[in-house]
């Protein structure tokens, strides 16, 4: 009997929390990410730095593909001791302790095989996912063609970054007050445009969101992957509904956090964003698992003696 959204939530909560693990693929990227970057530097369409994200999106993928392994294995771990309960000491026997932080090695383990067996879905799976911003970016650009491209707007804009990176203090009052009629219709047209382009590639990220589970779990290729999470949202719309509400509501709470002035209080809010994240990531594998169910859940990297690019499908 499948679980309500409520009870998937909590699960996943619940294995976060007996599981830290999970969050360290991403700490990590981000952690190499910060070091490797060039500071103070502008990118650029240049060699040097075409080859510097290229490098990084593969890396990426590859911590993408370790990542959701681990969080299937973990995910997996959590609903086989769930189905089958470890029994209860006989007489006399001391009581069992409790073994889920006993699966950390068994979820790291998990890691290197993900990679092997799932680094070209990932690569292409992601590409997919940059293919449709670069389609939203060129729809974007053709709407501000069209509406002659808001000089005004780009300028009051601009004005407000050069402000902002001098460490000037802002009024929004007093900026409100200085904006003529013109300005104010081109920054709202403008505001309009980049909200509905956000709103394009919100709806296509939380539709396809499920396809890294349908890879890991059941082993899909990636045009598999994709159409069946789109028929997952269309099977369980409310569970999508639920997803995407949740997602942004704690994105938005966490965004009250102060991210200035402490050092402590900065690395808190990444934290805490990188543990939204691999939440979102848990929800969506824990989802597929509960609708497909363990029983048609096929044997894992590791279990199945697979762990290199060879064992590939499509």
């Amino acid at each position: 009997m499948r679980k309500s959204f409520a009870e998937i939530a909590l699960r996943s909560f619940a294995l976060l929390w007996q599981n830290f693990v999970l969050t360290y693929p991403l700490l990590f990227f981000i952690l190499l990410f910060s070091m490797l970057m060039p500071q103070g530097e502008e990118p650029a369409l240049e060699p040097r730095w075409i080859l510097f994200f290229a490098g990084f999106f593969l890396i990426f993928s590859g911590m993408m593909a370790g990542s959701f392994a681990m969080i299937a294995r973990a995910v997996r771990l959590y609903l086989e001791r769930e189905k089958n309960p470890p029994k209860p000491p006989a007489e006399g026997e001391p009581p069992q302790l409790p073994t889920t932080f006993g699966d950390i090695s068994t979820i790291l383990k998990e890691f290197f095989p993900g990679v092997g067996r799932h680094f070209v879905h990932f690569v292409v799976g992601l590409l997919v996912q940059i293919g449709a911003i670069w389609l939203i970016s060129l729809w974007f650009d053709h709407q501000m063609a069209l509406a002659g491209g808001f000089p005004a707007a780009i300028q009051k804009v601009q004005a407000l970054q050069n402000q902002a990176a001098a460490g000037t203090n802002l009024d929004a009052a007093k900026f409100l007050a200085s904006l003529t009629p013109d300005e104010k219709s081109q920054l709202n047209s403008l505001g309009l445009l980049m909200l509905s382009s956000m709103a394009m590639y919100g709806a296509f990220f939380f539709v396809t969101a499920f396809w890294p589970a349908f890879v890991v779990l059941l082993d899909k290729p990636v045009w598999s992957a994709y159409w069946q999470s789109l028929r997952q949202c269309i099977v369980r719309p409310l569970t999508l509904i639920a997803t995407v509400f949740l997602f942004i509501g704690l994105f938005m709470l966490f965004s009250l956090l102060p991210q200035t002035g402490s050092a402590l209080l900065a690395a808190l809010w990444h934290f805490l964003t990188v543990m939204l994240f691999v939440y979102l990531g848990i929800v969506v594998v824990m989802t597929v698992a509960d609708t497909h169910g363990l029983e048609a859940l096929p044997p894992l990297a590791a279990e199945a003696g697979k762990g290199t690019v060879l064992d590939k499908r499509g």
